[in-house]
């Protein structure tokens, strides 16, 4: 019987933990308007030219979002969880 509660446990913890990291995964959204609209005049303030603010960085594709200007002046923006979305395979 012992056993069987210790089992009864581990797959009550291993699913609450799953259910953690899942609602973590897909908890990233989009930008707001208001938001997007934040960066722009961020951009703006800064002399910065060429940010497309209306592609998604996590995508893969170089939409001038993480190209550096030389290899010793990094001029870019990354995408904080993109590594996260790539593992819930949520693009």
């Amino acid at each position: 019987m012992s056993n069987y509660r210790l089992l009864i446990h581990w797959l009550i913890v291993d699913s609450l933990l799953l259910l953690c990291f899942a609602t973590f995964a897909f908890g990233a959204n989009r930008l707001s308007d208001d938001e997007v609209q934040a960066l722009q005049d961020i951009a703006v303030t800064l002399g910065k030219e060429g940010w497309n603010l209306s592609a998604d960085p996590c995508s893969g594709d170089n939409n001038g979002w993480s190209t550096p200007a030389d290899k010793y002046y990094a001029n870019n923006v990354t995408c904080g969880n993109c590594t996260i979305l790539d593992a819930a395979n949520a693009n």
